[in-house]
């Protein structure tokens, strides 16, 4: 890797070459969305089980409850999932099924903060990141919690990393991605006190061994990276780095709407392209590491597929669909069809876990809604299993009340399994 020094030159500016290689899309409006609780022997959706994690923290003689943001599965079988519970905190499954190891964050003026980036490392240790303030004194200061666990649990290490000098900077958010040899580190920041008095937002790269050491860092501006809250980052087979960020795209009557700008970048981090696709877009991963780039946007009443792949820009139109399920995480399978995992907004406002999926040609649905409604959270994150079609995904749980007329009692974290045909 080159040195990040020089980083900010030698990074190529879009060209139309950059552009065209994304510009392929295909707006596609879905049939009917028949929403169901209950599955068969003919649904495309299968829940096979799942998997309770408490966390292990007493309040009030009650258990508390936890927040997932993520799940990874590791190089053995078992799932560690990280979200917080009051504050930072994560837990692991083995391949069993029983919990091995949970851990909460306990650092010194910790006020606020929740684990939201994961890299497992070759050794099964995982890096997690935090975007936490901390109280020392009357002083009150941001940074990204490095904590680097080992496969029993055990804290290797723990750091606060923060741009210097910290007074001038604000972390928005940031992503943490996997790869061969550690992890980096994506930080959208904003910095204050140049002499007009501006606000500037930049992005902080950060690279770290696989036992969380920093080896390099970079400060990289608008013009380079774009400057809106990053939205999803992730390392390809190829080696390539996905980040996609949200912007604001200015509209023909005036207005503003939601839109994702899209980069690729190269192993060295240099822009090899990006484009700005209108809508709140969520990346359906690929089942196979040949397949073009998918995004798919779901708001009013259709779904709208975007693959961007080659030259032009074709778009089909079929009847709308309803427009209740917020996506959170989406796969597209090995046939073509698309998995969507994420949250439903019954008509009393109650949100619930819930689950869709779509033919390739978009005209078969499906959905399956997580029952009691209120009681289940929203499915924060979901990763394949390594069995074909199968996939692991996880939310949250809590008692519900009586006037939702359910009787769950259980509070923590669920990891449940789908298997998909």
């Amino acid at each position: 890797m080159h040195s990040y020094s020089d980083l900010r030159k030698r990074l190529p500016q879009p060209t139309k070459r950059h552009v065209a290689w994304w510009l392929a899309g295909a707006v596609i409006f879905l049939g009917i969305l028949t929403m169901t609780t209950q599955t068969s022997a003919d649904s495309r959706l299968r829940l096979k089980g799942e998997i309770l994690i408490e966390s292990g923290i007493l309040n009030n003689g009650q258990m508390q409850g936890i927040s997932p943001r993520l799940i990874v599965r590791t190089a053995e079988g078992g799932y560690v999932v990280a979200g917080k519970s009051g504050w930072p905190w994560a837990g692991k499954v083995g391949p069993s099924g029983k919990t091995q190891w949970r851990y909460k964050n306990s650092l010194p003026g910790l006020e606020d903060g929740e684990y939201s980036g994961a890299a497992l490392q070759a050794d099964d240790s995982v890096l997690l990141s935090a975007n936490v303030d901390i109280r020392d004194g009357d002083e009150r200061r941001g940074g990204v919690l490095i904590t680097h666990l080992d496969k029993a649990g055990q804290l290797l290490s723990e750091k606060l990393l923060s741009p210097q000098p910290a007074d001038r900077y604000a972390i928005i958010n940031c992503k943490l991605v996997r790869t061969s040899n550690g992890a980096i580190l994506f930080s959208h920041v904003s910095r204050t006190g140049d002499a007009a008095g501006r606000i500037e937002t930049l992005t902080w790269v950060v690279t770290l061994s696989s036992t969380g050491q920093v080896l390099k860092e970079a400060m990289l501006g608008q013009d380079i990276l774009g400057e809106g809250p990053i939205v999803s980052v992730r390392q390809d087979e190829a080696g390539d780095i996905i980040l996609m960020r949200y912007h604001v795209s200015d509209v023909p009557d005036g207005r503003q709407s939601e839109a994702r700008q899209i980069f690729r970048l190269g192993a060295d981090l240099a822009v090899r392209a990006q484009t700005i696709v209108k809508g709140a877009l969520t990346e359906a991963e690929p089942d196979s590491p040949q397949s073009k780039l998918h995004l798919i946007s779901q708001g009013g009443r259709e779904l709208n597929v975007f693959a961007l792949h080659s030259k032009s820009l074709t778009v089909r139109t079929g009847p709308a669909a309803v427009n209740l399920l917020g996506t959170n995480k989406a796969f597209m399978l090995a046939d073509g069809s698309f998995l969507l995992l994420g949250r439903q907004t019954q008509r009393n406002l109650v949100i619930t876990a819930a689950a869709a999926w779509y033919s390739s040609d978009l005209k078969r649905t499906e959905a399956l809604i997580l029952e009691p409604p209120g009681a289940s959270f929203e499915i924060a994150d979901a990763v394949p299993t390594g069995q074909p079609g199968e996939y692991a995904f996880v939310r949250g749980v809590t008692p519900s009340t009586r006037m939702l007329g359910h009787n769950e009692t259980r509070s923590g974290a669920i990891i449940q399994f789908m298997q998909t045909k």
